[in-house]
């Protein structure tokens, strides 16, 4: 499927500079809207449920976006009795079997309550995080790492599995997905636990992470480093596009912009080393989970202020501009 995607991929590619003569600007980038996505803390089934049925709910009448993204954020990786989870945002652990569970509820509450609307689709992107450094610094050991990158794909499918299953797969289905950010731990650790999901995946892994610190512009062929860190823009490509499960869902969460800049410039240092630009799934924002402070630190960008500024960005240099991004997600606190 994969491998697939990286084909398709390089169709499309041949393809935008004659769809940028084609198209129209307003309907190539056409905001997609943006339905909640959560930090969570609960697995409770029948709260899932009522969680995936207010939104089909909302769609159920035709109403924007009908092709929804929903990142479900469990949080933290660990360990526990040989059986991975992860810590959500409780601080509670929660094994993957449970964590599948609930997102099935999810999915059924989605496809209950969208009614006789058949062509509202969900894509539920199920999270954990590279927070304490994927857990090593909690005691995880590397080969830990790539086993929880594995144990999370191996949910995803079997997650999907079980939508189809119960007849949901005509308008839900899930992919994997990890907040990938540069000050919670390393690159070496971050592309482990990739490529232990990469290993066995049968459906994607978004990174909807950041690019802190990363170059905001320049043309060297040299990955420039993401400030203090021993991250690169070569390691972010490659959990955000290079591995080939992966597509970013990017943090754009400031108003100047800066952050749509930093992911444009990895696109750009690709494209000079020869390799495709970023085809990115979606854009995250974080204004439904703010408050004061973030609207005084600049950081409460609205979804589509999210959105608009990435496409903007790649669009001000041919190598790097896109036709679309298909999602926007705003996170918020469960």
């Amino acid at each position: 499927m994969e491998r697939s995607r990286r084909r398709a991929v390089a169709v499309l590619a041949a393809l935008i500079p004659a769809l940028h003569v084609l198209a129209p600007l307003a309907a190539a980038f056409s905001y997609p809207g943006a339905v909640a996505s959560w930090y969570m803390d609960t697995v409770s089934t029948s709260v899932l449920f009522d969680m995936g049925c207010a939104l089909g709910s909302a769609r159920r009448n035709g109403s924007a976006p009908q092709d929804a993204l929903v990142i479900l954020d469990y949080g933290q990786p660990q360990l526990r009795g040989g059986v991975y989870g992860a810590f959500d945002f409780s601080s509670t652990y929660r094994t993957t079997g449970q964590i599948r569970a609930a997102a099935l509820e999810y999915a059924h509450g989605f496809y209950v309550c969208t009614g006789t609307n058949g062509s509202a689709h969900l894509r539920l992107a199920v999270g954990t995080s590279n927070f304490g450094n994927f857990s090593v610094a909690n005691g995880l050991t590397s080969a830990g790492v790539t086993g929880h990158g594995r144990a999370w794909a191996d949910m995803v499918d079997g997650l999907n599995a079980d939508i189809a299953g119960r007849g949901y797969a005509s308008q839900a289905d899930a992919v994997g997905a990890a907040d990938i950010e540069v000050s919670w731990g390393s690159p070496a650790i971050g592309r482990l636990w990739v490529d232990g999901y990469d290993a066995v995946n049968s459906w994607p892994m978004y990174d909807f992470g950041d690019a802190a610190g990363c170059p905001q512009s320049g043309t060297a062929k040299a990955a420039g480093r993401c400030g203090s860190s021993s991250w690169t823009q070569s390691d972010l490509y490659y959990v955000a596009w290079g591995a080939p499960a992966a597509w970013g869902v990017p943090e754009i969460y400031v108003t100047n912009g800066a952050q749509a800049r930093q992911w444009q410039q990895i696109s750009k240092w690709a494209t000079l080393n020869g390799s495709s630009r970023m085809y990115f799934a979606g854009t995250l924002t974080q204004r439904a989970a703010c408050g004061a402070g973030c609207a005084a630190a600049g950081t409460d960008n609205p979804p589509d202020v999210g959105w608009s500024q990435l496409i903007r960005e790649c669009a001000g240099d041919p190598a790097t501009a896109l036709q679309v991004i298909r999602f926007a997600a705003d996170i918020r606190w469960h």
